[in-house]
């Protein structure tokens, strides 16, 4: 029984450090505590109460993903309760010009629908003319992390908003 409890405590100890939650503007952000920049991994939205089936919120993120501007729909599986697009918003700091992009993916239940938002980004210059590998992960130690991340949480706002009308 020792060697176990000691085998456990090595496994334990060789394990990184997991994400922390940090509530954020009513979101709940991962952050990777393991590192010291502190990268916010993913971002969390309130689940919302809608009626419909899973489908029919599902077909009606379709339009609203489709008439929202910066956002853009992927791939769709048919037998998926999600559904994701990858957006992209641009905000000013001071006298220039910045870029969040995320990619949000709406989860879907019967009279239910949260939106969580991945790969979080941030980069100089404007999104039209900004390339994808410009884009640098967004980490807490960061200046303008908070704005970044108020610009991703309008696009996912947007997006719901949408979803009543």
């Amino acid at each position: 029984m020792d060697s176990r409890f000691w085998l456990l405590a090595a496994v334990l100890a060789a394990l990184p450090a997991h994400a922390e939650d940090v509530p954020f503007a009513g979101h709940v952000l991962d952050v990777d505590a393991s590192q010291e920049q502190r990268t916010i991994l993913r971002m969390t939205g309130t689940r919302y109460g809608i009626n419909g089936s899973t489908a029919q919120i599902l077909d009606k993120a379709r339009q609203c993903i489709g008439s929202q501007s910066g956002l853009t729909l992927d791939p769709v599986d048919p037998d998926s309760s999600t559904l994701s697009a990858q957006g992209r918003r641009d905000y000013r700091q001071f006298w220039s010009t910045h870029s969040v992009r995320t990619r949000l993916t709406l989860e879907a239940s019967d009279g239910h629908f949260r939106i969580v938002q991945s790969a979080l980004g941030l980069a100089q210059g404007n999104s039209a003319e900004t390339p994808d590998d410009a884009y640098l992960p967004i980490s807490q130690q960061g200046g303008d992390w908070q704005n970044a991340i108020t610009a991703a949480i309008a696009m996912a706002t947007g997006l719901a908003d949408c979803m009543y009308r």
